[in-house]
Order: C-alpha cells, then structure tokens, then sequence
C-alpha cells in the first residue's frame, strides 16, 4: 500500500519482484526459507523482469525487512540489473527492527545518487493511514512537488 502511494504521488510505473518458486506460507516454514536465503545469499529465481531502466531518472526502491536485510529477490535483482547514475529513493517497513537494511541498499546502490530515505514500523497498524500520508509528502519532497 506504501508502495502504490508513492507510485500514485510520483506518477511512477510500480515493478513487483516475484519469485519463480513460492516460499512456505507456514510461519516456521517461511521463517526458515527467509533466514536461510538471506543469510546464506541465496538468490530466488524471479520471475521475468522485463523493464529498461535507462528510461527512468528517478527510482524508489523498497522492501520489508526480512532476517535484517532487504527481501530475498533483491539479491537476485542487484545481481541480474546493474542500476548506475540514477537517482534512488529508497524506504523499507518493519516491524520495528530495521536494522541497516538502507545502508545495505545504499551500498548495493552506490553508483547511484540516494535523494531519499525513510521507513515505516508496522504499516498495517492502526497508523496505517497516517503512514500512507507520510509517503505522500515524502514523495512530493522526492520529485520537488
């Protein structure tokens, strides 16, 4: 929802990492999965991404956090698509643990100029709305609204 906020602000075109092979949906299950792929890099295989980035100037990445780092298809991602010169904005949400899932983009990222970070703890709490609001002027802020 955070997601399709800013992209509505920004008049942006929304790309959605999937997966090939879905994850357990049992939560030792995929508490599992998430702690073995992120923490022995493992990269999921995605479904196909078939998008220039050349065409954009400006991209807003974001992801939950998962085991303390970014979702697992961003490791594929950043291994198959070479981002570079591209201003990036970037947020995550999370349950309150963020840990250093930004700096690990802005490192993942460093070809590129970051204009913007944020995050949002529990977005699917009572502050949800609030949070949506949030992404709204921060997305303003991104593209100079």
């Amino acid at each position: 929802m955070i997601a399709e906020a800013i992209a509505s602000e920004a008049g942006a075109d929304i790309l959605e990492l999937k997966i090939l092979k879905t994850p357990p949906t049992n939560k030792v299950g995929k508490f599992l999965w998430v702690s073995k792929t992120v923490l022995m890099t493992k990269f999921p295989e995605l479904e196909k991404i078939d998008i220039s980035f050349e065409e954009y100037d400006l991209i807003f990445i974001g992801t939950p956090v998962w085991a303390f780092s970014y979702a697992p298809p961003f490791s594929s991602f950043f291994r198959d698509f070479k981002i570079k010169n591209k201003n990036i904005a970037m947020f995550c949400t999370h349950g309150g643990l963020k840990n250093k899932v930004l700096e690990k983009l802005k490192n993942e990222l460093a070809d590129n100029t970051i204009v913007g970070c944020i995050d949002f703890v529990e977005p699917f709490s009572k502050y949800m709305e609030k949070y949506i609001q949030n992404a709204i002027v921060w997305t303003k802020q991104i593209v100079g609204e």
